[in-house]
């Protein structure tokens, strides 16, 4: 089924088993392993935040620590050079701090010294804690051949956004996606329907539904009404422990809809006593505001862990009355939703001996919306659209790792994960307001097994492995409860997969390598066999060669693909409407035939397949402490991309754009007998009482796979940290320049250029920062800039200026001993600080939303103050 990830697993495991009589592998040199606190190491950390340096340690100890990282917040490390023991490297990082260490004979713990607690030495406590890069299945790896960023809670504080949404769309590689700023389809690209306000990363531009989204390396239920999107506006804020981002494909180690890239958000695992979050906010003109109000409790002992978070969220509306460049909107007009939201999260490890580790998380999130539009004009009369809407999201998840020789461990989990939609569409003034009641339910239902270790050691290091598989189910219904309809639709699939990674060390240690290989190669390939379309196989080759001190250089090639939706393969056309030809523009022959229009899904789709390359540069110089930069080139093209005819073409010019369609879409002179097929469906509507035998094409507006996008671009960043007249300065910019973003609609249609117009992405994106530290106090500036493009909604095209905002953020964390505010703190931030409006963009569908909704959005200036306090 999978031929060359079994070829690959087939030949691990026989170099395993060749070598399972080596408890542990010897080192290349061939001299005694010694304990962890006697190996010296080189490290080269520049002075910066606590948070920061222990990560970097961790990295380039190839150690896992541990911590809570509210208790490293504020703090600063010394810059740590030269040759040192794990254990001096963090007694001289800790110098002046209230923190200890604890290190066993793997284990480090960072702990405050009233928490320190007489060490267990029936186990080792970094398995609870353990943190495996996105982007590898693989553990105790430093370094990616795919470009990796991490984001923690303390950067995320630190940006002074209130939403994993907001945080998320101020990144330059997420290009738009799903938001509550989209408004359905009135602002945002006509291929995302958002219809519950949710939101969506969507990395590259490649859409919502090719950026996989996982909650602790593990898939979750989608979205939306029709399965779209992981909607991460149902993860609270409180959970989140850190962001990693993988801007590359990723089928190879994760399967469907890793093409533009991977978000993987890791909850928080470990907190010994309380926390209270608290945060308020509100719009400068308007009457929108939100308030935020979290509680964490957990506890630590010996051989495990505890952890419980709870989340308050309520937002009132934004009216587009409150904002001059729209005042030619019809009222009542909500830009953002009325929302109210509550989210619980619960984590436990526990250490069975000295070698198993049991773990469970679970999170619930109960999220109701309430939306009102008004259309029409002053001629054929106004009416009110509202719409209530309640999503419910469950996940949960169980597991056990266990200790193996040869420094492996196997990993088992299973998880489920359940997303509720139920959504109502009220019209007023109407004598029967009711229009619509629907409701949707998808979920997943998943059992992954993982071993990892090492394979063999040569002279150039450790040959390192991975191997797996996973079984899961999806499933997906929807049910029209008003009007009736006999469309409902309950699809579900099994997905069986296998994969198998490599970490080759090519050429051995080098002068600045910090103990790693200066060449090292990866080889990654994953199948999988779906029950309804058949398999896909993808494979992925990168390399990391370290060519001088402070420089590594990556690349990676693979394939990637996405599954089409279990919502795009419903055989019943969602309408099936003969229309006369009169309707149509005229066509080559001057006289249009009636039409047979069909809507809805398709059994038929395949698998959206891409090809993904990239190639990039990491660079710190030793000669230049705290100085940092990136960069990586990407090449994406992506073909078979499942789209709706016309959503992109307007139905009435099928015979127009006849030549670019193709016959795929509009069947001329179609059998009697393929139309006698179309109008037997139950969701057959003669509206026009239109003889079935005089019908002369066909238009097939279905879900088809039909376009091919190709995009290339280089990410970049570049950043600076010093200390100046006793301050801690960090400065830096991160952008996203796209060379091309070329759509070809058909295999028919001519290669067009969609890149810097409405609703897609623009040729530059930059994200900058100048933050100080200065003792308890910190501030901080960060500019979001977006380049400027072409209106293509009016002929000719018009001029969209290029957007500009800044966000400032100002903190203080209180150093009392004792009293209220003993390990509070307090920051306020304002977001759009000069209240930039956003850049005039005319609108085709109906509604004067004279803004781009995936390039910028209406908030306007926003004030937020948060408080906080570990108790």
């Amino acid at each position: 089924m999978y031929i060359r990830a079994g070829i690959f697993l087939l030949a691990i495991c026989a170099g395993a088993t060749s070598f399972d009589a080596l408890a542990d592998p010897t080192p290349p040199d061939g001299s005694t392993r010694r304990s962890g606190e006697e190996i010296k190491a080189r490290f080269d950390l520049p002075a910066e935040p606590l948070d920061k340096a222990l990560r970097d340690l961790a990295l380039q100890a190839n150690r896992n620590i541990s911590y809570e990282p509210a208790i490293v917040a504020g703090l600063q490390a010394p810059a740590i050079k030269g040759e040192f023991t794990v254990g001096a490297a963090l007694a001289a990082m800790l110098t002046g701090t209230k923190l200890r260490v604890y290190i066993n004979e793997d284990t480090i713990q960072i702990l405050e010294q009233r928490d320190l607690k007489p060490p267990d030495t029936t186990r080792d406590q970094s398995d609870i804690t353990e943190i495996i890069v996105t982007g590898t299945h693989i553990r105790g790896v430093t370094d990616s051949p795919v470009p990796v960023s991490v984001y923690t809670r303390s950067d995320i504080d630190a940006s002074g956004v209130t939403t994993l949404q907001q945080f998320l769309q101020s990144l330059p590689q997420n290009s738009g996606g799903a938001s509550e700023n989209t408004i359905g389809a009135l602002a945002a690209n006509s291929q995302t329907n958002n219809t519950v306000n949710g939101s969506a990363p969507n990395l590259r531009g490649l859409g919502a539904d090719a950026t996989l989204v996982l909650i602790n390396g593990h898939r979750v239920a989608p979205g939306n009404s029709d399965g779209s999107f992981v909607d991460i506006s149902m993860i609270p804020l409180t959970a989140i422990e850190r962001v990693e981002i993988v801007t590359d494909g990723a089928s190879a180690i994760y399967g469907s809809d890793a093409v533009g890239g991977v978000v993987n958000i890791i909850l928080r695992s470990r907190l010994d006593g309380a926390e209270t979050r608290a945060q308020a906010g509100a719009v400068g003109q308007g009457s929108m505001h939100n308030v935020q109000v979290g509680q964490t409790v957990g506890d630590t002992w010996a051989n495990g862990s505890a952890l419980l978070s709870y989340q308050y969220f309520d937002q009132t509306p934004l009216s587009a009355a409150s904002r001059d460049y729209l005042r030619s909107v019809p009222l009542p007009f909500n830009l953002l939703p009325e929302q109210v939201e509550h989210a619980a999260f619960a984590n436990i490890d526990q250490a069975i001996g000295a070698d198993w580790v049991l773990h469970g998380d679970a999170i619930y999130s109960h999220r109701s919306t309430y939306s009102a539009f008004t259309s029409g004009d002053a001629i054929n009369g106004f009416s009110t659209s509202v719409s209530p809407a309640k999503i419910d999201g469950y996940s949960a998840s169980l597991g056990a790792s266990v200790k193996l020789p040869r420094q492996s461990e196997l990993k088992l989990s299973a998880t489920y994960s359940e997303s509720d939609t139920a959504k109502q569409l009220f019209q007023t003034p109407s004598a029967a307001p009711l229009l619509s009641v629907k409701k949707t339910k998808s979920a997943i239902v998943s059992v992954d097994a993982n071993l990892d270790g090492v394979l063999v050691s040569i002279p150039a290091g450790f040959i390192r492995y991975a191997v797996g598989t996973q079984y899961r189910k999806e499933s997906f219904g929807n049910t029209y409860f008003f009007p009736a309809t006999d469309n409902t639709f309950y699809p579900s699939r099994n997905v069986e997969a296998a994969y198998a990674e490599l970490r080759i060390p090519v050429i051995g240690q080098a002068n600045g390598s910090r103990g790693e290989p200066a060449l090292e190669l990866t080889l990654a390939d994953r199948g999988e066999h779906y029950s309804d379309f058949g398999s896909a196989n993808n494979p992925q080759i990168g390399a990391l060669w370290k060519p001088m001190s402070g420089l590594t250089v990556r690349g990676t090639y693979g394939t990637s693909f996405k599954a089409p939706l279990l919502s795009e393969l419903n055989p019943i056309p969602s309408q099936v409407v003969p229309f006369p030809g009169s309707l149509y523009n005229p066509g080559p022959s001057g006289t249009n035939p009636n039409v047979l229009s069909i809507y809805g899904g398709n059994p038929n789709l395949k698998p959206e397949k891409a090809t993904v390359w990239t190639v990039g540069l990491d660079y710190k110089p030793l000669q230049t402490d705290g100085l940092s930069a990136k960069l990586s080139y990407y090449d994406i093209v992506f073909k078979n991309e499942i789209i709706v005819a016309g959503a992109s073409i307007c139905e009435c010019l099928a015979f127009v754009d006849e030549a670019i369609l193709g016959p795929q879409i509009v069947q001329r002179n179609p059998p009697a007998s393929l139309v006698q097929h179309w109008i037997s469906f139950p969701t057959y509507n003669n509206f026009f009482n239109i003889d079935p035998a005089t019908i002369g094409a066909i238009f097939d507006s279905r879900s088809m796979n039909l376009s091919t996008v190709k995009t290339r671009g280089l990410d970049f960043g570049v950043g600076y940290k010093s200390t100046l007249l006793g301050a801690r300065i960090d400065t830096g910019v991160d952008g996203v320049y796209i060379f091309s973003y070329d759509n070809k609609f058909s295999s028919s249609a001519p290669e067009t250029s969609v890149l810097n117009t409405t609703y897609n992405p623009t040729e530059l994106r930059l994200r900058g920062r100048a933050t100080a530290t200065v003792g308890p106090a910190n501030v901080g500036v960060f500019l979001n800039f977006t380049s400027a493009y072409m209106d293509n909604n009016v002929a000719p095209s018009g001029h969209v200026t290029s957007w500009t905002t800044a966000d400032a953020v100002i903190g203080y964390q209180f150093k009392y001993e004792a009293g209220p505010l003993r390990d509070s703190s307090i920051s306020l931030s304002v977001l759009n600080l000069t209240d930039r409006a956003p850049p005039y963009v005319s609108n085709v569908f109906g509604a004067p939303i004279t803004y781009d909704g995936a390039n910028a959005n209406a908030l306007g200036r926003y004030f937020s103050l948060r408080l906080q306090k570990r108790w």
